[in-house]
């Protein structure tokens, strides 16, 4: 059984409702990861459809999507600017 880990769960969460100025999911990050078309595409989606939910957004992308780790390691990559900003260590 894989398991869910809480403190995991809470560094999203921190992440989230702080982080600052570059260090949140922009246009710009999804153009990067995804290309000028479907990353503008992603970042309507994630603006005003589902509202920056991630559970929603990875949701959207399913089961076993390659789009939907990206969107993973996007997120991954802001935490990390958000985590060295608050001195947060993993």
């Amino acid at each position: 059984m894989d398991e869910l880990n809480q403190n995991y769960l809470a560094r999203v969460c921190l992440w989230v409702n702080n982080y600052g100025d570059g260090e949140g999911l922009t246009r710009e990050l999804f153009a990067e990861t995804y290309g000028k078309v479907m990353g503008d595409h992603y970042a309507i989606k994630w603006e005003s459809e589902y509202r920056h939910n991630i559970m929603a957004m990875v949701n959207y992308f399913g089961l076993g999507s390659e789009d939907g780790q990206k969107f993973c390691d996007m997120i991954m990559k802001q935490m990390a600017k958000y985590e060295q900003r608050v001195g947060h260590k993993r």
